[in-house]
């Protein structure tokens, strides 16, 4: 058996790293809380501002298929109703049927490659500002109604989910969804909401597991503890869910997590995840980061990887030994590994490396390369990278 080490131990960052939160994502992180606090829903009193209304009726908005930029260069000065939005699309030749919502740019405010996705908000919410807008038409294309809800599994703003459930009678398989980023606390769960609505509106309840990173508190063994803590909490939820159906799909670093949580039944002790409360049925890598030791020789997951587990394979040998998948294998669960050849993110090699240590143990794994495919379209719910990941994890737990 393997020791666990929980001791810290002083580990200096290869240039560039994220040994602490970077520059401008303290930003990143205040308003992940300030989302995360408005979603948990509490209890209201009846002197409950207007602003909390906007935000339940902005989050309680189903999934909505973005129709394009109608326009790039609208300021506004004044508040601008979402009935005044919509004349001023049908003046140029829009349908009624259309769903208007606006995107508010905060790109001004961070360097371009450290802001996310802009956030949704109210039109109204940009009362005596003037910012650049950006208005995107969606079309309403989901036929259920999808509810969101969030859960905590800890005491800090990272140790959440999110629980996309469907409507319908009876219970639900689940999907846990883990978001990438090479670990990194400048990423969260909001990249995989996109696919998450998409699993729900198909009957999958998904589960989008938020942990704590490289820069906000994670790392080893805090990362691992997190998502093990996430999964497991599922057990606990008061809501229609199939326990016996359980699926995992991560994209790069939530890869190599998704890989790592089927893993957990191979560990003993205390090793971090060990005597799991929840085990998967199939599990679903994206251009994940599936083998660690090559990983952290490798360009450009070198820095991330070390900065993860804390120093070298060499250094570090029982932590690698724990926390990569391929080291875990065989992990007796059906495995899908997706790659595209045009990845420039996270090496081909290291899935190939992976598959081929699978096929020799005789664990059930299958290995696609995506021709055409970069790292990114995994998690564009409108490409044929996603549906490949998503129809073979529904077959897999029908």
């Amino acid at each position: 058996m393997l020791a666990v080490d929980r001791e810290e131990k002083p580990f200096t960052p290869l240039p560039g790293g994220d040994g602490e939160v970077a520059r401008g994502d303290e930003a990143l992180l205040v308003r992940e809380r300030e989302r995360d606090a408005a979603l948990e829903r509490p209890e209201r009193s009846a002197d409950a501002s207007e602003a909390d209304d906007r935000v339940q009726h902005e989050i309680w908005l189903g999934g909505f298929e973005d129709l394009g930029e109608v326009a790039t260069d609208l300021h506004v000065f004044d508040p601008v109703s979402r009935r005044e939005i919509a004349q001023w699309l049908r003046a140029g030749g829009e349908g009624d049927e259309l769903e208007i919502r606006v995107r508010i740019d905060d790109l001004e405010r961070l360097p371009p490659d450290r802001a996310r996705g802009p956030e949704q908000r109210d039109p109204l919410e940009v009362v005596g500002h003037v910012r650049r807008l950006v208005i995107h038409v969606f079309r309403g294309r989901y036929a259920r109604a999808i509810a969101r809800s969030l859960h905590r599994y800890g005491d800090d703003a990272s140790q959440l989910g999110e629980l996309f459930l469907p409507d319908g009678q009876g219970l639900h398989p689940v999907v846990i969804v883990i978001h990438g980023g090479y670990w990194k606390a400048r990423y969260d769960r909001s990249l995989m909401n996109g696919l998450c609505e998409n699993l729900a509106d198909r009957g999958s309840a998904a589960w989008n597991l938020e942990y704590r990173r490289v820069g906000n508190g994670g790392g080893w063994p805090e990362t691992f503890d997190d998502v093990a803590a996430g999964v497991d909490l599922l057990s606990d939820l008061e809501a229609p869910l199939d326990l016996e159906r359980i699926g995992a799909i991560g994209h790069s670093a939530g890869g190599h997590l998704a890989l790592w949580a089927a893993s957990r039944t191979t560990l003993s002790g205390d090793a971090p995840g060990a005597a799991p409360k929840v085990v998967l049925r199939a599990v679903v890598s994206q251009a994940g980061v599936a083998d660690l030791r090559l990983a952290a020789v490798t360009s450009p997951s070198g820095e991330p990887t070390q900065a993860l587990l804390g120093g070298s394979p060499d250094e570090l040998p029982e932590r690698y030994a724990l926390a990569s998948p391929r080291e875990r294998l065989p992990l007796g669960v059906e495995q899908l590994m997706l790659h595209g050849e045009n990845d420039e993110t996270v090496s081909v090699e290291i899935s190939k490396s992976y598959a081929a240590a699978a096929e020799a143990l005789a664990d059930p794994c299958e290995l696609r390369m995506l021709s055409g495919t970069g790292h990114f379209e995994h998690i564009d719910a409108s490409t044929d990278a996603w549906q490949i990941a998503r129809d073979w994890l529904e077959e897999k737990l029908s």
